[in-house]
């Protein structure tokens, strides 16, 4: 089991520190049947199973817009690689924000000034400086 674990530990830091040349998203993968688009982010090169022979993607993070909200509204966000790292955000509307893995909470929440569609756009980086980005669009008003 802790072989295991370790294993893990070191296939998602593999994952990172591959992506450390990659500037955007390569795929999309749906979070939520609810989601109201779809997710893109960074996944790295594929890991094997000790138990089995079929490759493991690793999704470094995701994150997804509400459906339907007003001005102000929570973004759901998922990050598997291990701490320390940092995510800068832009909301779509001029507004940009960055902070560390101990005080996430704030940055996946926003207030919009005027209903529309956004693109949200965080870019998560890791101690080494790999990159991951996770995007989505949130529509608000009228």
């Amino acid at each position: 089991m802790i072989g295991a674990v370790a294993l893990g530990g070191a296939a998602i830091g593999g994952v990172i520190a591959g992506m450390a040349g990659s500037s955007d998203a390569a795929g999309q993968t749906p979070n939520s049947p609810a989601a109201s688009s779809a997710v893109q982010a960074v996944a790295g090169p594929t890991a094997k199973s000790p138990t089995s022979t079929a490759p493991v993607t690793l999704t470094p993070m995701s994150m997804t817009c509400p459906t339907g909200g007003g001005a102000t509204t929570d973004f759901g966000h998922d990050i598997v690689v291990p701490a320390p790292y940092s995510v800068t955000i832009t909301y779509g509307d001029g507004d940009e924000y960055t902070n560390d893995s101990a005080h996430l909470g704030a940055i996946f929440s926003h207030t919009y000034a005027d209903p529309g569609t956004y693109t949200v756009k965080a870019v998560l980086t890791d101690a080494t400086g790999g990159k991951a980005t996770a995007t989505c669009d949130y529509t608000w008003g009228p």
